[in-house]
């Protein structure tokens, strides 16, 4: 009898270790092919990278600068602009998300806001504060449509707030309660916050003073933002009353990209900073550069200077060099945009400048790069007002957080994040950097890449002759190759202080990039 436990009991076992060796097998197999589907996934997007790296160098027979595309003639601009340059307008509903999850409603957000002014509690998360009452003071303080002071959700808000703090309002000082939420939503909005979509109250000039005023001390201590201000760290979008988006993070899932990317980005800043002859004007002036497609006091889009080293051709193989190395960036930003804001994405594609511009970073005609910059407040009144622009900090660094003064809305933007934005509507700019060295590279297109009517689906008339011509450039792009520096690549800024329109650097702070320094925290600062 115990032998034939024993014999039950061994095989058991043994189709127990069987069970869990083929279980073991299963698991193994399917962690084979998963690599093997990764690896596959990884090589084609290898190929297209390859296949979009050589497309990328300039070819200068056939895209043309500013000069060159203002030298095409009157048939060759007309028939241009009907069939090789396409548009389909963009509409405000194309900023409304296709994937909603993480929205926070604007209405929401600033209610939080005042809720931590007056309460002086500037940890409080907006999720710990009950739904109803921040429903009560969008209906009651920030629409106003719906006053009524003698509801029992004041009553029981009001209980709420007395825990928040010292002082406590008695049930009969309802209305003295309701006055003071009243006076501090109005001081929030003094300085025309909140007010977008071009009806500001104030002056934009007046609006930017305040807020370069308020927002933006270069000590530490006299930090001025709100405390209140919402902060943004996590993935997520902020959108308005008709659920289009103002503020779009993202985290960037791969650590490849953000590495290859900002060692381009290094590798190209200080050889800006030391080698003088390779300087742009705009590089040496403003530590910012444009590359891609422009469309300005001209008829046709055309390459900007700084895609074509129109200052010196010797500098060429470096911005070619750059736009290669920004590939894989540009390819998540294009995946990012299709995967959450599909109309948008479709109608960018569909966007053709021509042979006179380059597309070299997908759906977007143009990018700008900071280097070793932070931005004073500005709007950037060129950008369309249905679109978003997409921002990439890196570096190693502390501090430069962005702050939309008009939403209260603070995000301390770290390597590995895009932040998506409605740059043409938002008044936008950087808290002062404290520590290290911070570049910026801005994906956005200009509203002026398109035409007033749609003529997407134009049938292209077969004009041979004018065709070969637009496609030649005939040698018109002014071509300079420099033996020694010029005097706006060595120019002291200190000396002869730029006549900047819009003051969007601080000299201060123009002067360290040029020197190709790391911002450093001071004890005195």
């Amino acid at each position: 009898m115990n032998n034939n436990n024993n014999l039950n009991n061994n095989m058991n076992s043994s189709n127990s270790n069987n069970k869990l060796t083929s279980r073991q097998r299963n698991i193994r197999r399917k962690r084979i092919t998963q690599q093997k589907q990764q690896e596959q996934q990884q090589e084609q997007q290898q190929q297209e990278w390859q296949q979009q790296l050589q497309q990328i160098p300039q070819q200068q027979n056939l895209h043309r600068i500013q000069g060159a595309c203002n030298k095409a003639s009157l048939q060759e601009k007309s028939y241009y602009e009907k069939y090789l340059w396409k548009s389909q307008s963009l509409e405000p509903t194309d900023k409304i998300s296709t994937r909603p999850q993480n929205q926070l409603h604007l209405y929401y957000l600033l209610a939080g806001v005042l809720i931590r002014e007056c309460t002086r509690n500037y940890s409080l998360e907006l999720s710990n504060i009950p739904s109803d009452y921040l429903e009560l003071i969008i209906s009651n303080i920030i629409i106003r449509n719906d006053i009524n002071l003698n509801i029992k959700t004041w009553d029981y808000f009001r209980l709420w707030y007395n825990m928040q703090i010292n002082y406590h309002f008695q049930k009969n000082h309802l209305e003295k309660f309701y006055n003071l939420l009243k006076m501090k939503w109005d001081i929030l909005l003094e300085d025309g916050s909140f007010e977008i979509d071009n009806k500001l109250h104030i002056k934009s000039s007046d609006m930017i003073d305040l807020a370069q005023g308020k927002y933006r001390s270069t000590r530490l201590e006299s930090f001025t933002y709100p405390k209140s201000a919402h902060c943004l760290v996590n993935p997520g979008c902020i959108v308005n009353q008709n659920n289009q988006t103002l503020i779009h993070l993202e985290n960037i899932d791969n650590t490849n990209i953000l590495l290859h990317t900002t060692n381009a980005v290094n590798t190209y800043y200080y050889h800006m900073v030391n080698y003088e002859k390779h300087r742009s004007k705009s590089f040496w002036r403003d530590l910012t550069e444009h590359y891609g497609a422009y469309r300005l006091y001209t008829s046709l889009p055309y390459t900007s200077f700084d895609s074509a080293s129109s200052h010196n051709t010797d500098h060429q193989l470096c911005v070619d060099e750059l736009i290669r190395s920004l590939v894989p960036l540009s390819n998540f930003v294009n995946k990012f945009i299709q995967d959450n804001y599909n109309s948008m994405y479709l109608k960018l594609k569909n966007l053709s400048l021509g042979p006179f511009a380059p597309r070299s970073f997908g759906i977007f005609p143009m990018i700008a790069i900071n280097y070793n910059i932070v931005s004073n407040y500005h709007w950037d009144l060129s950008d369309a007002s249905n679109c978003l622009c997409c921002l990439i900090p890196l570096g190693n660094f502390q501090g430069g957080d962005l702050y939309f003064p008009q939403l209260h809305v603070r995000v301390p933007l770290q390597p590995g994040q895009v932040v998506a934005f409605d740059s043409h509507n938002l008044l936008h700019g950087n808290l002062p950097l404290i520590s290290g060295i911070r570049h910026s590279i801005v994906y956005f297109v200009h509203q002026n890449f398109f035409h007033k009517e749609d003529n997407y689906s134009n049938m292209e008339i077969e004009n041979v002759k004018l065709i070969k011509s637009l496609h030649d450039n005939k040698n018109l792009n002014k071509r300079i190759l420099l033996s020694e520096p010029v005097d706006f690549q060595t120019i002291d800024y200190t000396i002869n202080v730029p006549k900047n329109k819009d003051q969007r650097h601080s000299p201060e702070e123009l002067e360290r990039g040029r020197k190709g320094e790391s911002k450093i925290l001071h004890f005195n600062e």
